[in-house]
Formats: structure tokens, C-alpha cells, sequence
């Protein structure tokens, strides 16, 4: 056996070299040239008789038995294999043909060591892509190079790369095969449970996927046209998370090192994608800082028209053509909410005639048909009608009567209380940041629009009250006037005529009589202005005695426990006789529920029908004047009457604190629903 196979040896081409040896049909050294044996570090009479494979990697072991059975079939053909081998010094890369010789069944195999070669082409594909990264190469073409420079390498039929989505499909960003064009980027691969995909996804670790079978259909398709039949996908890790996956696939038998060569190529994927996040992150900090300083500018333009005492008006048409210059939008709105369940646009700044249907200035909006002001109203949150880059239809809403993209709205607050709503339209795409940053800016305008709408109501109720006090002055002359006075003036000259004549029996009982009426009568008005019952009894007292003199039932659900202080009492006694009068002349019903409870600091009114609703306490002088009675003291007074739908009205009266005067305290109710 050794002569002969000496003289096969002799018989061999030159060009197979000094670095060969023959094996058995099992694998197993029946010669092996000193080359070869120095290369592993053995001496050739200690390698006969061992197996091959022994000295084969483990990861290349396997693929190298079934690339064997698959040549055994056809043993005409010679085997071209590349794998690494287990030296005494360390690990080596050969690449081998083998031959069969058909009668003896022995194996003849030659090759050569491209360890070297191969770790310097290795090292430039990595500088050549180390070099994109370092230049700020933009990500899509770094992943390209990533994935042609891998399968030039590795000299395979294809390489991808893929990025993990939240729902669990994956995008491919690059595909690079031998044959034709790959998979388009922006491809999505959906891989079921259990597949290698997803247990990368899982697993965080390296998988072989040799079932095409299990892949997505546009994979599925590719590995067939290529003809490959194992595929290794490495994941990409970034911030200690499965970002993607980078995959090579092959026809034969797998290349040497595959799995740790694409793990160094992952590292500079992950650079790639650290670098373009961080760019990314850096462009958006200088766009952000930029919009600071916009809506620093348009807040400080608000806030000197404030300063400058500007009349409301004017403040509110700065506040919604800053609006619309800061988002870089068409229109803009400001509307006010008011109690009959409509709203009042304050302010419009529609160059184009966008949302002639939102109303001018001044006019009030319905809050029918579920629109925009409903929404945002009801639900206290911003709201959006329509799409912010959807093209495909216009919408058409109370804000946009000429057909519009989108529409935003976001609650105004003042004080704790939902005072209005800000919204705008547009007809162009426009960033889905829009919501959050309109009610961020909202939120730093609702100062500057409470202190102008605060000022218009102060200066409205100043007035107000002037006229009241003059009001109630000349009733209480017409009232003197009118009854006691006249009625004292007809005692007067019956007392005359008396004095005069002969005292008839009956005459002084008649004037007795009189007198004892125009003392009522002075007794009346004085209840008007301050009950006594009010004075010497409190509260309670005074409330159950205008429940029976009150021309509807009213049902009474008083909690006060004692005295209150004295500017409360009034306060709270004349809010409820007003609005027990209000209802019995303008709500259509016969009786009215009455809470009224003294809390930890304050006094709680509530009055409820269900009558015709309706009531306005904006342009109603009544309720407005109950409204000004009750902010005097520093108070807040919320009226809800929708039409057809009753009344309810809730009024916080809170106590004078120590050292302060009546007025000066001021109390949130935001949280009172």
C-alpha cells in the first residue's frame, strides 16, 4: 500500500505543490507530505492512521461531512474545500482539491495555507468600511459596502443585512449576491416563530438557517434562484439590544471563520448606526434649539402688547398670527368657550381664507355634530381632525370650510379652568410634532391670555358694578317713592283731616292700620338690601326663609353647621336669591334643587334645574353681575346650560384669611368636576 501510494504521489501534477496528503474513504491519513506535517506540527508517522477531521474546526467540521456524502455521489468531479485546521501552534486556514482514484478508493488531496492572504484582505475590507464610518458616510451606503465587501470576501453568493422592527417584521436595508440583483432595500421579511430569524431576534446568538422552507417569500424565492443551501445570520447588538442581523449564505460548504468574521464586520455596522443616531440626535438638538428661540421671540412680542396695555382684541390677533408664524402654518384660531356650550372666536389670522368657516371675530361657533371645539371641550386634551401628511383626501370640518389636510386644537387654561381652545389648520404635510409642540406653546400663551382677558373682565366688571350700585340706588328710590312714600304722604293728610274735623270711630284703627303697612313696606326694602334674619342668624336661617317665601318649590340640601364669616354670608345669600329668582322667571319649571355646603376653606353653591337651559353669562347682565359678586371675593362661579338641557350652576366662595382683605385670595377649581 505505501509503494503504491509513493508512486500516486510521484505521478501528481507539480502544480498541487509540496503540501498534500492521501486519505482512505474514511478520512483517515495513509500519507502525509512533510510540508503538511510540519505545517500541523506533527511528525508524518504520527498523523498515519488519524482521521482528517480531527484536525478540522469543530464549526467546519459539520459542514464539511455533508459537502463529503454530497461528493461521494459524484467522485468524477473534484472537491474544492476551505476550512480551518487545528495546528499545534494555533489554528491555520487551508484550501484543498481533493480527487478520487475510483479503483483504490483513496483520496488525494493538495492545497495550500492563504491564512495570511486571507487576514490581509480581511483587514482592508475593514478599513475600507472603518473609513466610510469615520467620514460620515451616510448609514444606507455604509450598509452597502458592509454587505459587498462581506460576500467579495467570504467569497459567498450572498450577504444581508436586516434591521428588527417593533411589530417583529424586519427591513432589509442591503442585499449583495453573485448572480443578479438582490433584494430591494425597504423590503420587509416577516418571519414566523421558531424560524432562524426570529431566534436571533430572541436569542441574541448566531443561528444556521438550512430550512428555506421556514423563510419569507421574497427570501424564499432568492435562495432558490441562487442555489445556496446554508445561510449563518449574526445579530447586530446596539445599546445592549437585537438591532438586526447581518446573514451570509453559500452553495457548499461554509467558509472558514464565517461566524467570527462577520461578527468584526457587525462592530462597524453598529458605528455606523451610533454615528448616524448621534448625528441625528445632534441635528434635531440644533433644530429644537432653534424653535426655543422662536417661540422665546413670539412670546416676548405677546407679552409686550400685554405690557403695553393693548386692548384684548389686539393681544389675541398677536397670539394667532405668533401661532401661525412660529408651526409655519396656514391659519390659526382662538376661541373662547362660553357657558351655553358654543364658543366665541376671539381672535383669526387666515391669510388664505382657509377656515372662513370657523367664524370671524367675534362670532360665535356651534358645538354640534361632534366638530373640533366639541372634541377638545369634552375631552380637556388636544385633538386632531384629518391627517398630518396624508394627501390622499381633504377633509372638511368647522375650521376648514374650503377643504383641508388637517386641524389641531388644544385646550386653553386659566386658572386651572379650561378657558378656550387654539387650533390650526393646514393644507400641506406638515410634522407629526405639530400637536406637541402647539400645546406646548399654548401652554406658555395661556399666562399672557389670561392676564389680557382678566384685565377686559376686571375693567367690564368695573363698570358693571357702577351701574348696578346706581341701579340698585334708583330702585330703592322708586320703591320708597312709589309705595312707602306715598302711602305715608296719604296717612299725613288723613291725620291732617283728622285734626281738622271730628275723630270719626274706625279713623285712627285705618291710620293704625296704614302705618303698620308702610312699616312692612320699609321692612321689605330693608330685606332687599340685608336681611335681618341674615344679620342676626346666619346663613341657614335666611336660606330656609327664602325657600318659603320663593315662588318655585326648592329643595334644600343645606350642610353649613354655624356661622360664616360676614362678607360670605352675604355673598352666598345673594347669589342663591338671584339665581332662585332667574329660575323662576326663565327656567319653565316649579321647583330647583339647592346645595350648599361650608368646606374646609370655602363656601359651595350648587343651584340645578331642568328647565330650558340656555342661560349666558357672558352678554346676561344677571349672571354676569353674580359672577362679579363672587370673583370680588376672590371666588369662581362656572355656569353649564346647554340648551334644552337645564342649568347647573356652581359657585366657591372662600373664607377671608387672616390679615387680608375679602378678594384677595383666589382658588383653582379645576379639580371640582
Amino acid at each position: 500500500m505505501r509503494a503504491r501510494t509513493q508512486g500516486r504521489n510521484a505521478s501528481m501534477p507539480a502544480a498541487v505543490g509540496d503540501m498534500f496528503f492521501v486519505a482512505d474513504g474514511s478520512g483517515s491519513f495513509t500519507y502525509v507530505s512533510p510540508p503538511f506535517a510540519r505545517l500541523l506540527g506533527y511528525p508524518a508517522a504520527e498523523l498515519r492512521g488519524r482521521n482528517a477531521l480531527e484536525f478540522i474546526q469543530a464549526y467546519d467540521r459539520e459542514r464539511q461531512l455533508r459537502a463529503w456524502d454530497a461528493w461521494q455521489r459524484e467522485p468524477d468531479l473534484p472537491w474544492h474545500a476551505e476550512s480551518r485546521w487545528i495546528c499545534a501552534d494555533g489554528e491555520r486556514i487551508l484550501r484543498f482539491t481533493a480527487w478520487h482514484e475510483v479503483p483504490s478508493g483513496l483520496i488525494y488531496c493538495a492545497g495550500q495555507e492563504v491564512t495570511d492572504g486571507r487576514a490581509a484582505q480581511e483587514r482592508a475590507a475593514l478599513q475600507r468600511v472603518a473609513a466610510l464610518v469615520a467620514q460620515g458616510t451616510p448609514p444606507a451606503s455604509v450598509f452597502e459596502a458592509v454587505t459587498t465587501e462581506l460576500r467579495t470576501l467570504l467569497s459567498v453568493a450572498g450577504c444581508m443585512l436586516g434591521r428588527y422592527e417593533p411589530d417583529g417584521s424586519v427591513t432589509l436595508l442591503s442585499d449583495s449576491v453573485d448572480i443578479g440583483t438582490g433584494l430591494a432595500p425597504g423590503t420587509v421579511l416577516r418571519y414566523a416563530a421558531g424560524t432562524a430569524g426570529a431566534k436571533v431576534r430572541d436569542s441574541a446568538e448566531p443561528v444556521l438557517d438550512d430550512d428555506p422552507t421556514g423563510l419569507p417569500s421574497p427570501l424564499r424565492e432568492e435562495v432558490y434562484r441562487l442555489g445556496t443551501t446554508e445561510a449563518i445570520k449574526v445579530p447586530v447588538m446596539v445599546d445592549g439590544q437585537v438591532w438586526g442581523y447581518l446573514a451570509a449564505s453559500w452553495r457548499d460548504t461554509a467558509p472558514p471563520e464565517v461566524e467570527s468574521r462577520l461578527a468584526r464586520f457587525t462592530e462597524l455596522v453598529t458605528m455606523a448606526i451610533n454615528n448616524a443616531d448621534g448625528r441625528a440626535r445632534l441635528d434635531a438638538s440644533r433644530e429644537r434649539l432653534a424653535e426655543y428661540a422662536e417661540e422665546e421671540a413670539a412670546l416676548r412680542r405677546v407679552a409686550t402688547t400685554v405690557a403695553a396695555s393693548a386692548p384684548t382684541t389686539e393681544v389675541f390677533d398677536v397670539v394667532t398670527a405668533e401661532l401661525r408664524r412660529l408651526l409655519h402654518i396656514e391659519s390659526a384660531v382662538l376661541q373662547r368657550f362660553e357657558d351655553d356650550g358654543t364658543a366665541t372666536v376671539v381672535a383669526i389670522c387666515d391669510p388664505q381664507d382657509l377656515i372662513a368657516d370657523g367664524g370671524s371675530a367675534r362670532s360665535r361657533v356651534s358645538t354640534e355634530n361632534g366638530n373640533l371645539v366639541t372634541k377638545v371641550r369634552r375631552s380637556g386634551r388636544a385633538e386632531l381632525l384629518g391627517s398630518y401628511d396624508d394627501e390622499s383626501s381633504l377633509i372638511t370640518t368647522d375650521l376648514g370650510g374650503a377643504g383641508i389636510l388637517g386641524a389641531v386644537g388644544v385646550p386653553v387654561k386659566v386658572a386651572g379652568r379650561q378657558w378656550g381652545m387654539a387650533a390650526v389648520a393646514w393644507r400641506r404635510p406638515v410634522t407629526r410634532d405639530l400637536k406637541s409642540r402647539l400645546t406646548e406653546f399654548t401652554e406658555l400663551l395661556s399666562i399672557a391670555i389670561g392676564n389680557a382677558d382678566s384685565r377686559e373682565r376686571l375693567a367690564a366688571s368695573r363698570l358693571r358694578v357702577i351701574a348696578a350700585a346706581d341701579q340698585a340706588r334708583q330702585r330703592i328710590e322708586r320703591d320708597l317713592h312709589d309705595g312707602v312714600q306715598q302711602r305715608l304722604v296719604t296717612l299725613a293728610l288723613d291725620l291732617q283731616e283728622l285734626s281738622e274735623h271730628e275723630v270719626r270711630p274706625g279713623d285712627l284703627q285705618r291710620i293704625g292700620k296704614g302705618l303698620r303697612t308702610a312699616m312692612e313696606e320699609l321692612r321689605e326694602i330693608a330685606s332687599g338690601i340685608h336681611p335681618l334674619v341674615l344679620r342676626q342668624h346666619g346663613l341657614e336661617r335666611a336660606l330656609r326663609g327664602l325657600a318659603r317665601r320663593a315662588k318655585v318649590s326648592i329643595r334644600l340640601d343645606l350642610r353649613l353647621h354655624g356661622r360664616l364669616p360676614e362678607p360670605v354670608e352675604i355673598a352666598g345669600y345673594y347669589v342663591i336669591s338671584e339665581l332662585v329668582t332667574n329660575v323662576a322667571k326663565h327656567a319653565g319649571v316649579n321647583a330647583v334643587d339647592l346645595e350648599v355646603a361650608a368646606q374646609a376653606d370655602e363656601l359651595s353653591i350648587v343651584v340645578r334645574d331642568d328647565g330650558v337651559g340656555g342661560a349666558d353669562s357672558v352678554n346676561g347682565t344677571g349672571l354676569t353681575g353674580l359672577r362679579d359678586r363672587v370673583e370680588a371675593l376672590g371666588g369662581t362661579m362656572e355656569v353649564d346650560s346647554p340648551p334644552g338641557n337645564g342649568t347647573s350652576v356652581r359657585a366657591w366662595i372662600p373664607w377671608p384669611r387672616a390679615g387680608t382683605e375679602p378678594g384677595t385670595r383666589h382658588i383653582t377649581v379645576g379639580s371640582r368636576q
